[in-house]
């Protein structure tokens, strides 16, 4: 097994380094912090995790890394805003991006444009609107998106039913009702949808069970109470 090394800032924290496990829920491995020079293995997709408020004030440090020094960073559980992912554009070859639980919004959304391909975006816990959503029109290679306890409705449903590689979508505790059922019915490729916590009903449940034979739908009848 091979090595490469990424050149961190020596006398900044970054962040952490790991190697999530593709095949199973388990953690992945860790390499350490992201400080200094880190050996990584070339055969396994890396991870930045910028954890703390430490690490999100490092990030104008990694503009001088190569673009493809990592497969996907996680800003999740931090302050991020719009302004901090400028910081990230340059890593063109992101296939994963994890935003949840930070004060992003849609201008953060504008930026995703350079990330041509992203295969997961985790935006939950968000200001994104359906305003936002249409920035993602450009990321045909996506097949996980999740935006649960958003603001996202029915107008931000049409701009993702131009996204034809998307298998998994998360909706729990958004706007979309059954007005967004025509969208989500033309996402061929779907195999989860979670509409929990939703308005859309059980007759709306039923229409999106009939449209999408292969894809699971998770859904709480008590949507309709």
């Amino acid at each position: 097994m091979g090595s490469r090394i990424i050149q961190f800032p020596a006398d900044a924290y970054c962040g952490r380094l790991w190697g999530p496990n593709l095949q199973s829920i388990e953690e992945g491995e860790e390499f350490g912090e992201a400080r200094g020079d880190v050996f990584v293995p070339t055969d396994k997709r890396i991870e930045l995790w910028v954890d703390t408020e430490t690490a999100l004030l490092s990030l104008p440090l990694l503009a001088n890394l190569p673009a493809d020094s990592f497969d996907s960073v996680s800003l999740a559980c931090t302050n991020a805003t719009d302004a901090d992912l400028r910081y990230l554009t340059h890593f063109t070859c992101l296939r994963g991006l994890a935003l949840w639980e930070t004060r992003i919004g849609d201008e953060a959304l504008l930026l995703l444009k350079s990330f041509p391909q992203l295969e997961s975006l985790d935006i939950g816990d968000t200001n994104i609107t359906d305003f936002g959503l249409h920035h993602l029109r450009s990321l045909s290679a996506l097949h996980d998106l999740s935006l649960p306890n958003t603001a996202v409705g029915n107008l931000g449903m049409e701009p993702l039913a131009d996204l034809k590689k998307l298998k998994t979508l998360g909706l729990r505790n958004t706007k979309v009702n059954d007005d967004g059922i025509a969208y989500l019915s033309s996402l061929s490729e779907l195999r989860y949808l979670s509409i929990y916590e939703t308005g859309i009903t059980e007759k709306g449940y039923s229409e999106l069970k009939r449209n999408l034979p292969a894809c699971k739908i998770g859904y709480f009848e008590s949507n309709d109470l």
